[in-house]
């Protein structure tokens, strides 16, 4: 819930405000494994600088598994301490499964934890839990399916004789900042969550001798500031029962709720000052192995050997605890030992090329924030990524280091739209506009499906080729996949489709372009054993196609009445062409539907020549988002796309026996 709490580079969470059962106990479910270890944690009564509340009157509610009564959260910048301290009531037995855990995170290296309370209070009788608790120390990682090592330890207690209605109230301080903090501070203090809030209480003791920056978000109130000999308190204290409810699909970058945001950083030159000299370029040269870079080699190449180098051969791993959250290993470091978190690899690519004589600097971005970093005051903890500026022949570009087998020469090369970023370079005044990615992925296939007589079996051959950013994609999954694994998986997809569908070769897998345009082909083989179907009254032979791949793409939950923005995807390009060869001559008009919007282009052709039905789709996201009360309209006209989508070829059984060559439909058309 407070970002200078969290390590740069390994902090993930989808909203940092989201309250989903135990707000600490979150982290817990997210580890991937933990062991006991022989840490003592004190148990003692809180600082004298924290205001002890009790539990607001009002206990009456009862709606859902649980709700929570308050949330109390104290800082003091000056001690580099903070409390925090919650009571929830629990209705129901999930409530019970949820609340009877109680644990809170910490980070040994520089932190230190105190217990000080743990109640329980049941029909106007305070039980105390804490005496008798036996408090475990776990090792857990929470970002280990990341290839992260944050070194943190999580305090469990495991509460015993929970029962529905009780009030569970606990509090506990952590004291030590982060170290690479040298003095400062940032904080988002919410006034407003996802779910009821009986009291928000926020409190922040800054020292008189220190600015404390603070900017209101989505109209939050003012705190209450009061000032004394040594500190100033800034005071929020406020009912959370008008609580926000997010839409479905709502765009990851943003937020909606109330809260202010707070920083000691004068502004962003500051905030690069602070970085720069962990960011240091060695001053003696790297050498590398001398296959990766031949002087003789264009620079365009040189360049990309490089970046594709650490990428793929700099093995991504991080080790975050304290300060090496946020500052990079030495490069000459990173070489020898072949691996490194984001912050490591970039650093190292920079010095690389900047031997090659390419300027080039590390950029912070945030993979949450993105465009909105811009929103907030300047402060050292909105970022949780960093990737690599460069300049070549009068061009910016930018790359991340930590994709591996990426594709694309430079003007091919695809990276992710971070939109704006912090540039690690003497002189940097204000946020980066970072370019944009300049090609949009694209996905082409074309089917080929061919029957030798009516009611029999079909031969079903797939070509894809991908580029962009789904050629990295799909290059990813290939080399991390097995062959068998990949060939059932493909298999499965059509199955939906065609369940007589059999696969008759291995899926083939073709990337001569990878490092030009980035482009890659996939080629699959199929039979479908009973491509034509009988329909209920055993009156027509009826044969189906549809693009699957694009159905999956714009397959949009309905969300008819909202104020939020609806995220659709990143933009991409689409486009199939099925060709179905026939055992005769099919008489079918040639059709043509268009629609064209500010948001998306689709389009679909019907054409016929001989025996051979050929059918295109042609499918452009060109957005990535769109207002709240636009979504009705964007499904609307969907629903009339999902009506193009699917097409069906129909035989009059009866007419097996006619003396011609031409099917019923072409009889009928001559009739006519």
């Amino acid at each position: 819930m407070r970002w200078f709490r969290n390590a740069f580079c390994c902090w993930s969470c989808p909203k940092a405000t989201t309250l989903r059962t135990n707000g600490v106990l979150l982290w817990l479910t997210m580890a991937s494994g933990f062991c006991a270890l022989g840490q003592s944690i004190p148990k003692a009564v809180p600082p004298t600088w924290v205001n002890q509340l009790n539990i607001p009157a009002d206990t009456t509610s009862s709606d859902g598994a649980f709700r929570y009564l308050l949330l109390d959260f104290q800082d003091n910048l000056e001690t580099e301490e903070y409390y925090v301290h919650y009571a929830t009531q629990v209705f129901n037995a999930e409530g019970v499964q949820d609340f009877s855990d109680i644990s809170t995170s910490y980070d040994p290296s520089y932190q230190s934890l105190t217990f000080h309370q743990v109640t329980i209070h049941r029909n106007g009788q305070a039980i105390d839990k804490l005496e008798e608790a036996v408090i475990k120390t776990l090792q857990r990682e929470t970002s280990l399916e990341r290839s992260l090592y944050d070194g943190s330890l999580t305090a469990l207690i495991n509460l015993s004789d929970v029962r529905k209605n009780d009030i569970i109230e606990y509090a506990y301080t952590v004291k030590g900042f982060n170290p690479i903090n040298a003095g400062n501070y940032a904080a988002r203090i919410y006034q407003q969550y996802s779910a009821p809030v009986n009291r928000i209480y926020s409190r922040v003791l800054c020292p008189n001798t220190v600015l404390l920056q603070r900017k209101a978000l989505n109209n939050a109130p003012a705190p209450k500031i009061t000032k004394g000999r040594k500190l100033t308190e800034y005071l929020w204290d406020s009912s959370g029962t008008d609580f926000l409810t997010y839409d479905s699909n709502v765009p990851f970058w943003l937020d909606f709720q109330e809260h202010t945001a707070l920083s000691t950083f004068k502004d962003w030159a500051a905030v690069v000052q602070h970085f720069l000299p962990y960011y240091q370029l060695p001053d003696q040269p790297l050498v590398l192995p001398g296959d990766i870079v031949n002087p003789s080699e264009a620079k365009e190449a040189r360049i990309l050997k490089l970046i594709r180098f650490v990428q793929d051969e700099i093995r991504y791993l991080g080790f975050e605890s304290g300060i090496g959250a946020y500052r990079p290993n030495a490069p000459a470091k990173v070489l020898a030992q072949r691996y490194g978190d984001c912050k490591d690899k970039s650093l190292l690519l920079c010095a690389l090329l900047q031997q090659e004589s390419v300027v080039a600097h590390p950029v912070l971005v945030s993979t949450n924030t993105r465009q909105r970093v811009g929103d907030y005051i300047a402060s050292h903890n909105l970022f949780d990524h960093c990737i690599v500026h460069f300049e070549y022949d009068g061009q910016s570009f930018v790359v991340d280091p930590t994709i591996a087998h990426q594709g694309g020469d430079l003007k091919h090369m695809h990276t992710p739209a971070y939109n704006t970023g912090l540039l690690l370079k003497e002189g940097t005044k204000a946020l980066t506009i970072l370019p944009e990615p300049q090609l949009r992925p694209e996905v082409s296939i074309v089917e080929t499906i061919t029957t030798d007589s009516i009611g029999g079996p079909a031969i079903f051959l797939i070509e894809s080729i991908y580029k962009g950013a789904k050629a990295d994609e799909i290059r990813n999954y290939f080399r991390s996949n097995a062959k068998e694994q990949m060939r059932n998986e493909f298999l499965n997809f059509y199955s939906g489709l065609y369940p007589s569908v059999r696969s008759t070769d291995q899926v083939r897998f073709t990337d001569n372009a990878r490092f030009t345009t980035n482009e890659l082909k996939i080629e699959e083989y199929y039979t479908i054993e009973d491509f034509w179907n009988v329909d209920l009254d055993s009156t027509f032979y009826i044969a189906e196609s549809q693009p699957m791949v694009l159905r999956s793409m714009i397959e949009y939950a309905n969300s008819p009445s909202r104020e939020m923005p609806y995220y659709l995807g990143e933009p991409v390009k689409f486009s199939q062409k099925t060709r179905i060869s026939l055992p005769e001559y099919w008489n079918i008009a040639d059709a043509h539907w268009h629609q064209e919007e500010p948001e998306f282009e689709y389009k679909r052709v019907l054409n016929t020549l001989g025996n051979t039905v050929e059918i295109t789709h042609q499918y452009e996201r060109k957005v990535r988002s769109i207002p709240g009360d636009g979504v009705a309209r964007f499904i609307k006209m969907h629903d009339k796309i999902y009506d193009q989508l699917v097409y069906q070829l129909t035989y009059n059984k009866e007419m097996e026996q006619e003396p011609t060559n031409l099917s019923w439909i072409s009889l009928l058309i001559i009739l006519c």
